[in-house]
C-alpha cells in the first residue's frame, strides 16, 4: 500500500534521487510523510553490484557451497569447512567491494582477488574430496557455475581494464 500511495501522491521523479531527498528535507516536516517519501525513493534502487549478473551468480553459488559443506565431518566443519565458507563469500563480497571504490584500478584490483577467492574455492573443494569428505560428483555439481562465473570475472576485468585504457 506505501507504494500505491508514493506513486499516487508523489510528484518528482524517481531519477534524481538526491534531489528528492533533499526536497524531503526542506519542505516535509511530517516525520512520518519523510519516512513515506524516503521509503518511496529508495524502494526499488539498487546499488551498481546488485545489477552484475556476476554477483548474481556467485550468491547463488554461495548457497550451494554452504550445502556442500554440511557433508563435512563434525570436526572438518570447523576447520576445512570454514576455511571453504570464508573463501566462497569472499567472492560476491569483493565484488560489491570493488563496485564501491572511485577509481577503476582498484576495481579491478578488488575483482582480481574475487577470482582468487573462486580459485580458492574451486581448490579447497578438490582436497576435501581427496580426503573423502565430499564426492566428486558433489564437485560436478557446482564445477559449471564456478566456471561460469570464472568467465564472468574474467570478462568484467577485461571490460574495466578497457575503460582504463589498459
Amino acid at each position: 500500500m506505501l507504494t500505491l500511495w508514493c506513486w499516487k501522491n508523489c510528484w518528482f521523479s524517481f531519477i534524481i534521487q538526491n534531489y528528492l531527498v533533499n526536497f524531503a528535507i526542506d519542505y516535509v516536516f511530517d516525520k512520518k510523510q519523510f519516512i513515506k517519501l524516503k521509503h518511496c525513493i529508495m524502494k526499488d534502487s539498487k546499488f551498481s553490484f546488485e545489477k552484475l549478473a556476476v554477483w548474481q551468480e556467485s550468491r547463488t553459488l554461495v548457497s550451494d557451497i554452504y550445502q556442500l559443506v554440511r557433508k563435512f565431518t563434525n570436526e572438518e566443519k570447523y576447520a576445512l569447512g570454514d576455511q571453504v565458507r570464508r573463501a566462497i563469500v569472499s567472492v560476491p563480497s569483493n565484488i560489491a567491494e570493488g563496485t564501491g571504490r572511485g577509481s577503476l584500478k582498484e576495481q579491478i584490483h578488488f575483482v582480481e582477488i574475487a577470482y582468487g577467492s573462486l580459485m580458492e574455492t574451486y581448490c579447497q573443494l578438490q582436497v576435501a574430496s581427496d580426503l573423502g569428505f565430499i564426492q566428486e560428483t558433489d564437485i560436478a555439481t557446482v564445477k559449471p557455475k564456478i566456471f561460469s562465473i570464472s568467465n564472468m570475472l574474467i570478462g568484467l576485468r577485461a571490460s574495466l581494464r578497457k575503460r582504463l585504457n589498459l
